[in-house]
């Protein structure tokens, strides 16, 4: 009895304990299925997330895009469009300055070819930023005089000043000379802007241009005593179609552009831009560039490639212009006789391809944007056409107003020898014949 008492005891304990671990067990399973479905219910809710946020992502990748692209469309259509206007302007006042006019039409003459310069810069500063927002600005590398051309744009800026009852003065540090390897034309333009950013704000102050350099960079300041800015809008004026104010634009004028193009232009050179101002007491920019001192062999070949040259002429050339612009054409005809060269005029690209095969030229100078055929499949046609093969392998020149970084690889892609950009003045189309045909 008692050995069947302790087993019946023992097996009531193993099963006691048989149930309690069951019981457990099953507890901890539903409580691990409910935690598996808590869980896969947050991983759909973050796989939902995830997917919303990537969505969101994308759509404002694609918005960004599209107005990216907006943009540059229409930079490009507005610089077409103010560009095919100013070209006449522009070369007809030119060609008129070189009449007989009385000192007061002079006067008138000289105002409104500042005007159209002032436009005419503009529409560069446009073109640009879109160079420097896509990598796309090549710069020149030779001896030039730092000392020279920043002389040379304080005496441009010397009627404006005195207009504004401004002083604007050099000042060098030293009496150093010595040339510098760098773009001129670039130099120049980054102390155009700032001069014109100082007159802009300052009148009858003080503009300060001062310039020191070392053996391997130059450093240019360039101060005023105008209105000045606040401390928290100091950040913004180095972006593009920004002011420190929204008032200023209102007030001043401008686009906005000039110290932004001056930033990027300092950056892709290796150099940069800094700026302290006082509301009230003026603005105080320095510009430090890297530009190492030329050496004697770099002055001597640059002499010898500017002494090799003589003034193009195109004297006993023909040149075969086709614009559907007619005020365009009779500048650009102009410009060709002035150095001499006989013109062949023709208003479309179909008129082109019958004089082309029938005649031969020297020069061929298309407009790009024509009704019916354009100057890139005009150039085409020729090059490709039996009946013009007199002219395949005549040098093209794009002379058009569609002058994007991008417009340009097309055409040189195409199988243009060089662009002039409108508008262009005398010494812009000379350069852009001398590229092309070489001078002499």
């Amino acid at each position: 009895m008692t050995g069947d008492f302790v087993s019946r005891s023992r097996y009531e304990r193993e099963k006691a304990a048989r149930e309690v671990a069951e019981k457990l067990l099953e507890d901890k399973s539903r409580e691990l299925y409910r935690l598996n479905v808590e869980l896969q219910k947050k991983s759909d809710t973050l796989s939902d997330i995830v997917e919303e946020r990537t969505r969101d992502l994308s759509q404002a990748l694609d918005a960004a895009q599209a107005a990216t692209r907006a943009k540059d469309v229409f930079l490009a259509n507005m610089s077409h469009e103010v560009r095919t206007p100013v070209t006449g302007i522009l070369g007809f006042a030119h060609l008129l300055a070189e009449s007989d006019l009385r000192p007061e039409q002079r006067d008138l003459l000289h105002n409104l070819q500042g005007s159209c310069l002032t436009l005419k810069h503009i529409i560069d500063d446009l073109l640009d930023l879109k160079s420097l927002e896509h990598g796309m600005m090549r710069f020149r590398n030779a001896p030039f005089d730092v000392v020279a051309v920043i002389e040379s744009a304080v005496a441009k800026f010397q009627e404006a000043a005195g207009r504004s009852g401004n002083t604007l003065a050099h000042e060098a540090a030293s009496p150093e000379r010595r040339l510098r390897m760098g773009d001129k034309t670039r130099f120049e333009q980054i102390v155009v802007n700032l001069l014109t950013n100082a007159l802009k704000f300052t009148k009858d102050g003080v503009i300060t241009v001062q310039s020191s350099v070392t053996d391997v960079d130059v450093t240019v300041v360039v101060s005023d005593t105008g209105i000045g800015m606040r401390t928290e809008h100091l950040e913004r004026i180095f972006e593009d179609f920004t002011q420190a104010d929204d008032q200023i634009s209102q007030r001043y004028g401008g686009t906005g552009l000039g110290l932004s193009i001056v930033s990027m232009i300092l950056k892709q050179m290796g150099g940069h831009v800094s700026v302290t101002s006082e509301v009230g007491q003026g603005s105080r920019f320095t510009v430090v560039m890297p530009l190492a001192v030329a050496s004697s062999a770099e002055i001597r070949a640059h002499r010898e490639r500017a002494t090799s040259h003589i003034p193009l002429t195109l004297s006993g050339r023909r040149v075969l212009v086709v614009e559907d612009n007619r005020i365009n054409a009779k500048v650009i005809r102009s410009f060709v006789s002035k150095f001499d060269g006989d013109t062949v005029l023709a208003g479309s690209g179909i008129e082109a391809l019958g004089i082309a095969a029938t005649d031969r030229f020297d020069l061929m100078i298309f407009d790009i944007n024509m009704p019916e055929m354009g100057g890139v499949e005009l150039l085409r046609r020729i090059r490709q056409s039996p009946d013009c093969a007199a002219n395949a392998k005549t040098p093209a020149l794009a002379c058009t107003a569609n002058a994007m970084p991008e417009q340009i690889a097309l055409y040189v892609e195409a199988g243009f020898s060089g662009v002039i950009r409108k508008p262009f003045d005398a010494e812009e189309f000379h350069a852009g014949l001398v590229a092309v045909l070489g001078a002499g």
